[in-house]
């Protein structure tokens, strides 16, 4: 999944911000966001979780989980 997240990052540069965090290096963080499945994708928006994915994900269910959480809108040009 990694590759498909670096990927989506790249076509949405200056639109959003994408960060890998290793939960067994922070665990806080794991605790914090209840992380309990590998992968994890959460969408924040103005620091407020808005959507969690769990398990892997095509780049085409990405976006569409950031356009439905008003991340990015739909007309940004992106190919699926």
């Amino acid at each position: 999944m990694k590759p498909t997240i670096q990927e989506l990052a790249q076509q949405l540069t200056g639109k959003v911000i994408v960060a890998e965090l290793n939960v067994d290096q922070n665990p806080f963080i794991k605790e914090k966001y209840q992380v309990n499945h590998y992968p994890t994708v959460l969408i924040f928006s103005r620091g407020i979780e808005v959507k969690r994915l769990i398990g892997t994900q095509s780049s085409s269910i990405l976006l569409d989980a950031l356009e439905a959480a008003k991340i990015v809108d739909d007309g940004i040009g992106i190919e699926r």
